[in-house]
């Protein structure tokens, strides 16, 4: 009888500490992704027809991609979106990276309608991946031409992809430094979500160890006054790579692009120039 009571404690105990780790799992996704956000719902918005594709990862999703007109000599931006992909953050970001008369790739994480699969930390590595391999096959392109940019959670989708090989440049708009520290800072302002400072992280997003790899010129965006993705986030990942472009500012709304717009676009100009001079 001992013996059957046992068993069954050992049972519920198992069985809560799943539905914990189920639980905490399924509020990180939420917390990381958030698929009701689709990036294509918005795009017929833009001022001219982008041309819609899509491209298998090697996870075996189907991902779309949005490519605007351009100059194939000039740079290929490929842009990786945030958690969220607002109109307000993505449209503008295209027209500021358009000019130049680059082309810009926009794609749409897996589990982002219409791409397919799941959201998670390793499908959006490859989903990326896939927009690459999708620039060199359509452009003839390779990574010289290759411009890689992302916005929140897309800069750490950048920063993967940066650190593991040379581009022709790498642009980091209000980065987080890793999804640890974004679990710290974020249950200070809301405590509840401090128990899950003590179970497993599924999703890392670790830039801050990734930075000091990246061996192309990287420029970094961030505002004190960012109130999502806090300053010190990206002091981090400054510090980690001392050869970082960054362009600091006191005032400026996570999602607003406005007040980064002008030095993006000098940006932008001299990563062109400077591979033109190459």
């Amino acid at each position: 009888m001992r013996y059957v009571k046992y068993t069954l404690l050992t049972l519920i105990a198992a069985w809560l500490l799943l539905f914990a780790l189920t639980t905490a799992f399924r509020v990180q996704d939420k917390f990381v992704f958030n698929p009701a956000m689709p990036v294509g719902a918005f795009l017929d918005k833009y001022g001219e027809p982008l041309k819609q594709y899509t491209q298998k990862t090697a996870a075996g999703n189907e991902i779309a991609l949005w490519v605007t007109p351009g100059n194939p000599q000039k740079s290929i931006i490929i842009l990786s979106h945030g958690r969220s992909a607002h109109d307000f953050t993505i449209l503008p970001l295209i027209k500021i990276l358009r000019q130049d008369d680059n082309i810009v790739i926009i794609y749409s994480y897996s589990g982002y309608p219409p791409s397919t699969g799941r959201p998670s930390e390793q499908n959006t590595y490859g989903d990326l991946a896939a927009a690459v391999n999708f620039a060199k096959t359509n452009f003839n392109a390779g990574p010289e031409n290759i411009i890689l940019a992302g916005h929140s959670l897309g800069a750490a989708v950048a920063i993967d992809a940066a650190s593991k090989g040379a581009y022709k440049a790498v642009i980091a708009m209000v980065p987080f430094s890793s999804i640890k520290d974004m679990l710290i800072y974020w249950s200070g302002q809301r405590p509840l979500l401090k128990i899950f400072r003590l179970l497993p992280i599924k999703h890392r997003f670790d830039s801050v160890s990734k930075v000091s790899k990246i061996t192309s010129p990287f420029y970094l965006f961030a505002s004190e006054e960012d109130e999502i993705t806090p300053y010190f986030m990206a002091e981090k990942l400054h510090d980690n790579n001392p050869n970082t472009i960054s362009f600091s500012y006191l005032f400026g709304d996570h999602n607003d692009v406005a007040w980064f717009a002008p030095d993006l676009t000098a940006a932008i100009k001299k990563i062109n120039k400077d591979g033109l001079s190459k």
